[in-house]
């Protein structure tokens, strides 16, 4: 947070009396609002003196609360705003420095000065003017655009969380350059969304909602209030933020789940107890009490020890989610509970969720995966779930042509209609209604997979036979002196022995005493069970499962996804000095493998360190025949590649990945023939290339296209759109290197200048641009 503390609010109570004392300005049109409330915040901005509308003849103004807001009404709206707050200093030099593009693209005189300073502060850019004015006239302006002009305007004042985390329902309509902004002014309870909690970014915004966004944008500069809070908040810090300077920004979530930022350092007063604390070594998870003017700490309270964050995680499918906890079932049996905070984030499928929705998913009876981020060993720091939606699971109990009756794993009854189109699988091959209703009348006991429509009816069922009364197979979840617990692969469920039920293991004869102490050493295996009709078991086949061999799933610098002969997935981090050992070959690296291995056939055996970390590949697979390179893709054609002078073949079997994406080898032909520069780790076969890691590094070409954002380079067929790095170094015609963007995009947007240009990638963005000129 960079908000500096205002002394007794001086100027600003200056600015309020001196507006105040004068004539209190009127509207004719006041009753001509969107909703009652918006008087208020009118009457508020124009005492104010920031929107008092227009005289009307008659000795009243009209204030238009209906109309839309333009852009540039927004870009001088937030421009006074910084001013009155002191915030910025006017310049007459800075707007002559740009007067000439204003008025190139005819931006009104009474806005010069805040649109200058604007163009000079890049919260607006060149070429965003072309979009904001149109024939002379300014554009209406949408939410998202008035985010992002006040969001920049205030991060002259405000930090901006760089990698937001949106809650509406709509955050995937946000731009990703607005996103920051939207959080920004979200968070200061500036622009929020509306009942539904949606933003609604292109929707225009009137002369009204902006009032509100003003009058509160006021408040918050002058630093008389905290939006949504009063002089004090209680919650838990979320994250923390130390700054080159060594202060240090914390968010807290407050107990209203409000977000709120606070700024401080080592002179920050902090107590606990009754005794002193250090204000740098309050971290995420601790619970604080704040006092504050405006945004800057007056004093914390530490309301009870920290909990640090530490690199552990808990992974397995949802038992159970409530609104302060969650519970999963572990992989090897069991299950364990964590609290869950405020700050808690929880995600399903990538995407910032309520508990409910997880919660609904699993009463469904489908299962949920989850991994959860601990901040110790009670408190979830973060709960990533994955699952499958627009499903249900569980038992059929009646079945008629209309539809169905079925029971969730999770315990509930449900009936679902049949939608007109629907399908029916049985075990696997295709049938019709009626001999689903044969198979039931036949006491068979179905289990059902159903997709649903957007009417709630069933468009797709998938029915296989349940095996109680018959034979059962699965993984070991737990053993008791009378039952044990098997997974399945789609559910828990308990198994009672007949009281001379017998038991092998790996072909001996064995006990349920033995079975339980085994998985009590946390030993995986499986079981085959055999039931009478009463669903007892009468007799039980037991293997041991080998957890630490099988196929790679996938496979990085840090750790291996395997998949066991049982169908099992495990996920295991490597140790830093992790080796490999090929057959014929030994200790090569782990680079190595990730060059030659190949997804779900490339079999492993993993050797471990006492914290369970993989400090051993085994790989069948024959290293003898392969090598390796690494260099500049020096020519491309449909079916060889050219490396260091070396060509090799590749054609369709070449597995082809380019910047984490996989692609065609013909794909990559086309990018080389239209100016892409990428660099190669190749994997090679007796002249074959059998695999290509590639990275982008560079372009070469035409520039067809060039903002302060991105440059669009044209090859041989066709242009690419690149992304720019907030810092780029140019050099134009071998001048000297600058990072003037402006000059580039002026001499090629105004000079009418032509480039053929050599552009360098770093982390996929445009880090320098070497521009010829070629007219």
């Amino acid at each position: 947070m960079k908000k500096k503390m205002m002394v007794l609010l001086t100027t600003s109570a200056m600015l309020l009396n001196a507006v105040t004392a004068s004539a209190a300005i009127a509207f004719s049109d006041i009753n001509n609002v969107p909703w009652e409330g918006a008087k208020t915040y009118i009457r508020n901005v124009a005492d104010l003196g920031l929107m008092v509308g227009e005289p009307d003849g008659n000795g009243t103004n009209i204030f238009r609360a209906k109309d839309n807001v333009t852009h540039v009404e927004a870009i001088q709206l937030t421009y006074n705003l910084l001013k009155e707050a002191d915030e910025i200093v006017p310049s007459e030099a800075v707007t002559k420095k740009w007067q000439k593009i204003m008025d190139g693209y005819k931006i009104p005189s009474w806005a010069c000065e805040a649109v200058g300073y604007s163009l000079e502060k890049k919260i607006i850019t060149t070429d965003d003017l072309r979009y904001f004015m149109v024939d002379g006239k300014s554009k209406d302006a949408t939410r998202q655009d008035v985010a992002e002009i006040f969001g920049k305007g205030l991060a002259e004042v405000y930090d901006v969380n760089e990698k937001p985390l949106l809650t509406f329902n709509d955050s995937a309509k946000i731009a990703e350059d607005a996103a920051p902004y939207v959080e920004l002014l979200s968070n200061l309870n500036i622009l929020v969304g509306d009942n539904n909690k949606n933003f609604n970014p292109a929707k225009d915004i009137n002369r009204a909602e902006m009032a509100v966004m003003v009058s509160k944008t006021h408040d918050v500069l002058s630093g008389t209030v905290l939006p949504g809070a009063s002089s004090k908040i209680a919650g838990t810090i979320s994250s923390i933020y130390v700054a080159t300077d060594k202060t240090k920004t914390i968010t807290v979530i407050g107990e209203n789940g409000n977000t709120y930022q606070f700024k401080g350092s080592n002179i920050t007063p902090v107590s606990y107890n009754g005794t002193a604390v250090e204000f740098m070594d309050l971290t995420a998870g601790d619970g604080v009490t704040v006092e504050y003017v405006g945004k800057d700490i007056v004093n914390i309270i530490l309301t009870h020890d920290a909990y640090d964050v530490y690199a552990d995680f808990t992974v397995g499918t949802i038992n159970y989610m409530g609104e302060n906890s969650v519970t999963v079932n572990l992989p090897e049996g069991g299950i364990k509970q964590f609290k869950t905070l405020r700050s808690t984030v929880i995600t399903f499928n990538g995407e910032v969720v309520d508990y409910r929705t997880i919660t609904d998913v699993v009463d469904k009876g489908v299962d949920v995966n989850v991994t959860v981020t601990l901040l110790n060993e009670d408190y979830a720091f973060s709960v990533a779930a994955t699952g499958e939606v627009g499903v249900v699971e569980g038992r059929l109990l009646a079945v008629d042509r209309e539809g169905i009756k079925m029971k969730y794993h999770g315990g509930d009854k449900a009936d679902y209609e049949f939608a007109k189109d629907m399908t029916i699988k049985y075990e696997g091959q295709k049938i019709e209604i009626e001999d689903l209703m044969i198979h039931f009348q036949n006491d068979e006991d179905l289990f059902l997979k159903a997709k649903i429509d957007e009417k709630d009816r069933i468009s797709a069922l998938e029915v296989t036979v349940d095996t109680e009364g018959g034979k059962v197979w699965g993984v070991v979840k737990g053993v008791s002196e009378d039952k044990v617990n098997v997974y399945s692969g789609s559910t828990y469920v308990s198994y009672y022995f007949e009281e001379k039920a017998t038991i092998t293991l790996d072909g001996r004869k064995s006990s349920l005493e033995e079975l339980d102490a085994i998985h009590e050493r946390g030993t995986d295996f499986t079981i085959t069970l055999f039931l009478n009709s009463k669903g007892n078991v009468v007799s039980a086949e037991a293997e041991l499962q080998d957890k630490t061999a099988g196929k790679i799933t996938k496979l990085t610098e840090e750790y291996i996804e395997i998949k066991t002969e049982y169908g099992k997935n495990y996920k295991f981090y490597l140790d830093e000095n992790a080796i490999v050992k090929f057959s014929g070959k030994t200790n090569e690296t782990v680079k190595d493998l990730i060059a030659v291995y190949d997804k779900g056939t490339t079999e492993v055996k993993l050797d471990f360190t006492e914290g369970d970390l993989v400090t051993r590949i085994i790989a069948y697979v024959d290293w003898e025949e392969f090598s390796t390179t690494r260099g500049e893709i020096e020519g491309a054609e449909t079916n060889s590649i050219t490396i260091k002078n070396e060509t090799y073949d590749m054609d369709a079997e070449t597995t082809v990945v380019v910047d984490g994406k996989q692609i065609v080898s013909y794909d990559l032909y086309d990018l080389y023939r239209n100016g892409v520069v990428m660099d190669v780790y190749a994997t090679i076969v007796d002249g074959y290339a059998e695999k290509l890691e590639v990275e982008t590094i560079g372009a070469k070409g035409y520039m067809e296209n060039f903002t302060h954002n991105k440059i669009a380079v044209k090859g041989a067929l066709k242009s690419k759109d690149y992304k720019l790095a907030d810092t780029v170094v140019i050099k134009i015609d071998k001048e000297k290197a600058t990072g003037n963007i402006d000059d580039l995009f002026d001499r090629w947007k105004h000079g009418g200048k032509d480039y053929y240009v050599e552009v360098k990638i770093f982390e996929g963005e445009v880090v320098r641009i070497d521009a010829e000129t070629i007219r």
